[in-house]
């Protein structure tokens, strides 16, 4: 009886170890973007558009294809997939409407997930409104 009490407390520990969660990938990265909204922006923007997380600093910045932006992170809980923008400026030269959506839609992500090398930013209705892949 007293090894049957050890083994079912040997195997209870165990169970709850491999039962934890796995810490969330980190979303600190340089990523390229490949679809806004759910269209690809292949062939469609003047220049590649770029998105760096900076989590350290709590900051953003990048290309939307044709400006350049910068930001801060004013909430990111990665348990949670939270992730939320503020303060965004970015360069005002004239561009077409692909950038000027990639740039607008930036204010309104709430959430993101990230599997693999691919990052998806969502707003709070998780909708799909930017999918960014990791580059570095």
């Amino acid at each position: 009886m007293k090894w049957l009490a050890i083994l079912l407390l040997f195997v209870s520990c165990n169970t709850i170890k491999s039962s934890r969660m796995t810490p969330p990938v980190s979303i600190h990265d340089i990523y390229v973007l490949e679809s806004c909204k759910g269209e690809s922006v292949k062939d469609k923007l003047d220049r590649q558009a770029t998105l760096e997380i900076n989590l350290t600093k709590m900051a953003i910045m990048g290309i939307d294809g044709c400006n350049q932006f910068g930001g801060k992170i004013s909430h990111h809980n990665a348990s949670k997939g939270e992730l939320h923008f503020s303060e965004i400026m970015a360069t005002e030269m004239y561009c077409d409407e692909m950038s000027n959506q990639v740039g607008n839609v930036l204010h309104n992500v709430k959430k993101y997930t990230r599997k693999d090398m691919i990052l998806q930013l969502l707003n709070e209705q998780n909708e799909v409104l930017l999918t960014y892949k990791k580059v570095d």
